[in-house]
């Protein structure tokens, strides 16, 4: 490797997901060379791969479990409201899609907790796994659940 400025965005590149024949291209060198470098880093790769991991950990891991605290919290409230009623006041497609946005909600959280555990790069997260923000919002603001089982 001619310098520390290459070697830098050798590892960048090979941190943001991309392949070797994608950072060949991009460096401007030969895929032998490139592959050279991947072996030749390797260890030096997985331990940055395991530090963001772990920083993605630290900076997301409280959140996760906010929220699986803020599902699990309000399963038992909607358990107990639905023991007290015989019969659903909500349209039964309604239940259902509320049922399947909790659900997959509650599937990319759990699955996003295991993830973190794991030496994994923040690409390899794809932007919509970790953009939940507008379906988790749209659950907390809507009311239509909580107001028609009443």
């Amino acid at each position: 490797m001619n310098n520390k400025s290459t070697k830098q965005k050798f590892l960048n590149l090979r941190l943001s997901g991309l392949t070797l024949r994608t950072i060949s291209e991009t460096l401007g060198v030969s895929l032998s060379t490139v592959c050279r470098w991947n072996k030749k880093y390797s260890d030096e790769i997985l331990k940055l791969k395991t530090v963001n991991a772990h920083n993605l950990n630290e900076t997301l891991g409280p959140k996760i479990d906010m929220y699986l605290g803020f599902f699990e919290k309000n399963f038992q409230i909607l358990s107990k409201e639905l023991e007290k009623h015989n019969e659903f006041i909500m349209p039964y497609d309604k239940v259902i899609e509320h049922s399947v946005r909790v659900m997959n909600t509650l599937h990319k959280l759990i699955s996003l907790k295991k993830l973190l555990s794991l030496p994994v790069s923040p690409s390899d997260l794809s932007d919509s796994f970790l953009n939940t923000d507008d379906e988790e919002n749209d659950m907390l603001n809507d009311t239509s659940l909580s107001q028609t089982i009443t």
